[in-house]
């Protein structure tokens, strides 16, 4: 068997690919999807004024 890792956290044993994912990557990543979900949120509110105003 042959073990080798990539950039990705990912090992490869052989031709199988098996992701490690760390405790502290999954939060990473939550806390990526919650900024990314926030601007999002904002992004919408700010449309939703400048229709209202435009209207008004």
């Amino acid at each position: 068997m042959t073990f080798s890792a990539n950039s990705h956290g990912e090992i490869e044993i052989g031709d199988e690919i098996k992701t490690v994912t760390s405790r502290t990557n999954r939060k990473k990543k939550k806390k990526k999807r919650r900024a990314e979900e926030g601007e999002e949120k904002r992004r919408r509110m700010v449309e939703q004024l400048r229709k209202r105003l435009t209207l008004g």
